[in-house]
């Protein structure tokens, strides 16, 4: 369904470009890392969204983003080992933001141990979105002058930038990620409406289209993207599939075939095998294959709403937003125990 991607990334520039003219009540876009969640917190009135980090056995919540305000797409948790070239071995979590009403988003790293908040564009007439980090490597989106994005890649040891797709007035490209020397991002087509999933060799400069559709492709770099595997949702004909490519060997695989519409899909790699996990329209269940020959295996986790923004932590948790009286809180399933908890509340 088209309408959902697009709504999307609507709803991002809105955030950016509006200072908040669109409002979500709530806790958004979970991620997970050793015993750690970030997410956005989202004020009714929208103009007041902050980066909040959560530690899980303590459960004490820390407002991260300190007077940034923080743009309602996806942070991202990492486990760094260097900085600028210097050793930091410590969790970070990646996230746009800008600093007030009319303010120009920028890219920001925390430091859970110290604190501590770098600007890493830094760029006061140009807005950058849509982080991810491998390594040293940052991508990230900034739009051109009508609003069509267009991607950056960005060494963290060095500074240097480099321009991985020219900016077009009929073209905007979303959700870059990065693996070995691969980047992976969505194109959206104005003038005709096509979605496309595209790969870029860093190494030879080639480009190439991983899938193509005329109504919808649902990717969000910081979900659909972990290590070499890349999942997306793809729609043909009004159906809805899940698909997984490898970018080692180059191939790709239809991971479901039921057609069904899909709420949300992300990917978690452990020991180089894939676990794949989605959400379904109107369904109160998670459903996941551990591998690509997997079977489709289902957690029932009692959601009262369609579950969303869907992420992972190695083999044991999942995690999702959904929505508890007209707010979005953050929930998380236990596959070893079979226990469901809301996180952040």
């Amino acid at each position: 369904m088209k309408i959902k991607l697009v709504g999307l990334l609507v709803i991002m520039m809105l955030v950016v470009f509006c200072g908040g003219a669109f409002a979500v009540d709530g806790y958004l876009w979970p991620d997970m890392l050793g015993d750690k969640l970030a997410c956005v917190r989202s004020t009714q009135s929208g103009r007041y969204r902050s980066l909040v980090l959560y530690d899980i056995p303590s459960r004490k919540k820390i407002k991260a983003s300190g007077a940034l305000i923080v743009d309602l797409v996806p942070p991202m948790l990492k486990a760094l080992t260097t900085r600028f070239g210097k050793v930091i071995s410590n969790y970070q979590v990646f996230f746009s933001a800008h600093s007030g009403l009319g303010g120009i988003s920028d890219i920001y790293q925390y430091d859970v141990k110290s604190g501590s908040i770098v600007n890493l564009t830094n760029t006061p007439t140009v807005y950058e979105l849509q982080p991810f980090v491998l390594g040293n490597k940052l991508v990230y989106t900034a739009p051109n002058f009508v609003g069509n994005n267009y991607i950056i890649l960005k060494d963290l040891n060095t500074g240097t930038t480099q321009q991985i797709t020219t900016q077009q007035s009929n073209v905007t490209d979303n959700n870059p990620a990065i693996w070995s020397n691969y980047v992976v991002w969505l194109r959206i087509h104005s003038d005709t409406g096509i979605y496309e999933l595209m790969k870029h060799n860093l190494a030879s400069g080639n480009q190439e289209v991983l899938a193509t559709s005329p109504e919808n492709i649902y990717f969000i770099n910081a979900k659909c993207v972990s290590g070499k595997y890349v999942v997306w949702v793809e729609e043909k004909d009004n159906k809805e599939n899940v698909y997984l490519y490898d970018l080692s060997n180059s191939t790709k695989y239809q991971i479901t075939n039921d057609g069904i519409l899909k709420r949300s899909v992300c990917v978690i790699t452990n020991n180089n095998i894939p676990t794949i996990i989605w959400s379904k329209y109107n369904s109160s269940s998670i459903y996941y294959k551990v591998g690509v020959a997997g079977n489709q295996l289902m957690a029932n986790v009692n959601a009262a709403e369609n579950i969303v923004e869907l992420t992972a932590y190695g083999i044991k948790y999942f995690a999702w937003s959904e929505s508890v009286d007209g707010q979005r809180e953050i929930f998380s399933y236990n596959r070893q125990t079979n226990a469901k908890e809301r996180w952040i509340y």
